[in-house]
Parts: C-alpha cells; structure tokens; sequence
C-alpha cells in the first residue's frame, strides 16, 4: 500500500510504502509531529495491487503554545483629575495565564526604585488582587498633590509571585487634588 499524507494548505507530503499482510491490511504506528503548523491534516492508503483508495482519515495539530502575557492599564491612564478621598476604580484588560495583579502608585516617573510612592494592594494576600479587571480605589493619606501620578499594574500568580516583565504604565499623568471643603453653615 502506498499512504499519502496531506497538509493543511492541501501539498502532499511524500508518500510512504508499507506492505500487506496476507489478508490485505497493513499496520502503521503515527505519531503527528508537535513542530508542524496548526490546522487539518489528512491520510489514507492506496491498495498497490487493486489500485483502491481507503478512507480519508483527518486529524488536528492545535498549537500547544501558550499565549504570551500582558496586562494594560485602562483607568487610569492620563489626564484624570481624582479627588482625596473619593472612590475611583483602577481598570485593565489581561491576556494569557495572569491570576492575580499587583498595583502600584508612581510619582514624578516610573522608576521602581526612586517613583514608587505606594502599593495600592499591600493589604491583600501576596500585595495581590484577583484579576477580574478592576480595583476599588478609595484615596486617602495623601500630604502631596500632583499632577504627575501613574498607575503601574504587574502579572502576579494566584500565589502572589509576580513577573515585574509583565506589566503595564498608565500612558501619560494623572492629577490628585485635595477634597474640596466642606461649606457649613446655611446658604
């Protein structure tokens, strides 16, 4: 029997002889290789003798490739003016494998070591929250305001061990105020 096997792009791989038993059957172990490109693929076998054509058998080499990670910063990404003591939410979108985030408040730049004025998620399990998109913020504690904050987002697992390659910057400043004062007294 000669077997033909096709790609997914319909090219012919070259084909294969293999013979038959006394009863016209031919055994054949395969193992579809892990480095071809995704999509369907065919074979079947031809009787070299009668000259018949077998099934068609198809099968499907999915990528096993994981998809790469990263995490983007939706709000707040610039130009924002949030007030002390006002609830304001953090938001992001994420792909690939990324369980948990860890938030981070800059000031002035985005270096790690001199900006960093704050961990907006200390209090929780690895300074970690679970990444459903979104954050509560209720900002407070604040002696300087700026017009120069950033939010910084970092890929953690669901144990709280974060991947500070995969992260994310707002894009551009945002402003915190002081909270207006109260007025007392009537009008």
């Amino acid at each position: 029997a000669t077997l033909h096997f096709t790609k997914p792009d319909g090219s012919e791989y070259p084909t294969l002889s293999q013979p038959l038993d006394s009863m016209g059957h031919f055994y054949i172990s395969y193992t579809p290789p892990l480095n071809k490109p995704s999509g369907t693929y065919s074979w079947w076998a031809i009787d070299n003798s009668t000259g018949k054509k077998s099934n068609v058998l198809y099968f499907d080499i999915v990528s096993s490739t994981t998809p790469a990670k990263s995490i983007e910063v939706l709000s707040p990404n610039g130009g924002e003016i949030l007030h002390e003591g006002s609830d304001n939410w953090i938001t992001w979108n994420t792909t690939g494998d990324i369980a948990k985030v860890k938030i981070q408040l800059f000031k002035n730049g985005t270096d790690p070591n001199n900006d960093r004025i704050k961990t907006l998620t200390e209090d929780f399990d690895g300074n970690s929250v679970l990444n459903d998109g979104n954050y509560e913020w209720h900002i407070s504690g604040f002696d300087d305001y700026s017009e120069r904050y950033k939010i910084r987002l970092i890929a953690c697992d669901m144990n709280g061990n974060c991947d500070s390659d995969v992260d994310d910057y707002s894009d551009y400043s945002f402003t915190i105020v002081r909270k207006p004062p109260s007025k007392v007294g009537s009008p």
